[in-house]
């Protein structure tokens, strides 16, 4: 490649590419981390407070789950 055939708009508008898939998959891999330690600390509580019919049924209810965490002020 010379000189004269360097795209300076498409170079940059690589980099801008592959800058927003680092930054998604980042995020991506931040959010699944934290909702793992999120879910960890719920078990946690109920498991010390022998809850663990709470544990069971949040394993299968999505909604049950958040409903506790909000209650308990697990983020």
């Amino acid at each position: 490649m010379s000189i004269y055939e360097y795209d300076e708009e498409k170079h940059i508008a690589q980099e801008k590419k592959q800058a927003r898939e680092e930054g998604i998959e980042f995020g991506i891999k931040s959010g699944i981390e934290s909702g793992i330690e999120s879910v960890n600390k719920l078990n946690s509580f109920l498991a010390e407070h022998g809850r663990t019919d709470d544990i069971i049924k949040a394993a299968s209810n999505p909604a049950y789950q958040k409903q506790l965490m909000k209650e308990l002020k697990i983020k």
